[in-house]
């Protein structure tokens, strides 16, 4: 029969010898647990050297007392021993407001009734009770890699490794991992990459960014290196409904993506950041069949002329001209296309596309994915006559009765 607290009960391995060879498996648990549990506590042992680091020269030793602990610290490094009383002291007062945090229920943040508000009172009291400083730092220190925090307080790498693997006990990710940071995705963060209209729905194999804070590791700027897509790109990955989408690239404050073909217009969906084990908090974004948006490119629309050159001011578009624009969100195509692939040679959009320029109804000739690429959709329209020339001139794709880009409006270079 197994009892509460049994995972961390002693067995004799050896006369004389006892550990609880499960107790590993349980990580840390708060005392108060334990003894809510009914287990008997060990009784409680003050070791002094704590920890004792044995390489080539001194031993490094971290003692029971800040000022002892200084004082070895001299031997490896007069700055590191001069930072260690106010990190120690810095580290207490965050712990300590911490470990209140855990004891508490948390408060319901939509609730209206008394004892929710005195709940939120009583913990923004004792944030406050930190102290300007403390505060700041803790806001700073949540999301921040270990390894980081430690390469701002001190020089000595054999000080840092110490620290650094105390401080991922109980943890299955290393100090340098994004497991010891908190991946953060904005609200309402994802967006189609053509038009970045937040709060509109996503289109199945559209192009998506996502837009947040630790979402990699620092200075990371990861490519996707093939065709398919990976769907891991630097221990990052992009879980949406039941499958991980595949990643064009990865950096800490961005992700651009493909919206996987499996998703389903008129259903929801769950997006869920992993970054190196940590997960960001889950949102849920609607399904349609098509959210059109055109590409931006040298501040123009990014539209290709007939020898697949750049519209610009020195290569204007021209009247009766056939022009490419390089579109997004034009939805599923037939023949259909795998997530991630790269597309073949006519794949047409389902869903018909208008082209206006300058309001003007275009002759469209050709709407597609473009071979070889993947996500990437081009909309073959012919410049009509009526539109008066100029450097911006207003360009629009409708789909499904939804224009494109409301919220960044495209425009093109037109001459007669």
């Amino acid at each position: 029969m197994v009892r509460v607290g049994d995972i961390d009960r002693e067995i004799e391995f050896a006369p004389g010898f006892r550990a609880a060879p499960l107790a590993p498996d349980l990580g840390h648990v708060d005392a108060e647990v334990l003894r809510a549990t009914g287990a008997v506590l060990p009784v409680a042992m003050t070791p002094d050297p704590v920890v004792v680091s044995i390489a080539e020269g001194e031993p490094l030793v971290l003692r029971r007392t800040i000022e002892a602990t200084a004082e070895n610290l001299k031997r490896h490094s007069a700055k590191d021993a001069a930072a260690w009383p106010a990190f120690s002291a810095r580290m207490h007062a965050l712990a300590g407001f911490l470990a209140e945090l855990y004891r508490m229920a948390p408060p319901q943040i939509d609730a209206d009734g008394l004892d929710d508000y005195l709940a939120l009172l009583k913990l923004g009291r004792r944030f406050r009770g930190l102290g300007r400083t403390n505060m700041i730092e803790l806001l700073r220190a949540l999301p921040m890699p270990l390894a980081d925090m430690l390469d701002d307080c001190f020089e000595s790498e054999r000080l840092k490794g110490v620290l650094a693997a105390l401080g991922v006990a109980d943890n299955c990710q290393g100090p340098a991992s994004g497991g010891t940071a908190l991946p953060v995705l904005f609200n309402q963060g994802v967006v189609e990459t053509a038009g970045l209209s937040q709060g509109r729905p996503l289109v199945p194999g559209g192009i998506i960014s996502l837009f947040g804070l630790n979402m990699a590791p620092p200075g990371t700027l990861a490519f996707a290196s093939a065709i398919p897509l990976e769907q891991s790109l630097a221990q990052t990955s992009v879980r949406i409904g039941n499958v991980n989408a595949p990643l064009y690239f990865v950096s800490p404050q961005q992700i651009n993506a493909q919206l996987p073909f499996e998703a389903v217009p008129g259903e929801t969906v769950t997006v869920v950041l992993n970054a190196g084990g940590g997960l960001a908090a889950p949102q849920q974004y609607q399904i349609a069949p098509a959210q059109p948006g055109i590409f931006s490119a040298a501040g123009n629309a990014a539209v290709l002329d007939e020898q697949s050159r750049l519209i610009t001011s020195q290569n204007p578009a021209r009247i009766g001209q056939t022009i490419q624009i390089i579109a997004g969100g034009l939805g599923i195509t037939n023949p259909a296309v795998a997530s991630g692939a790269g597309s073949p040679f006519g794949s047409s959009t389902q869903i018909p596309v208008a082209v206006t320029i300058e309001g003007v109804p275009a002759t469209v000739l050709s709407q597609e994915l473009v071979p070889g690429l993947v996500g990437l959709y081009q909309v073959k329209a012919i410049v009509p006559a009526g539109v008066t020339p100029g450097n911006a001139v207003p360009l629009v794709i409708t789909q499904n009765g939804i224009p494109s880009n409301p919220d960044l409006p495209v425009t093109l270079p037109v001459a007669p």
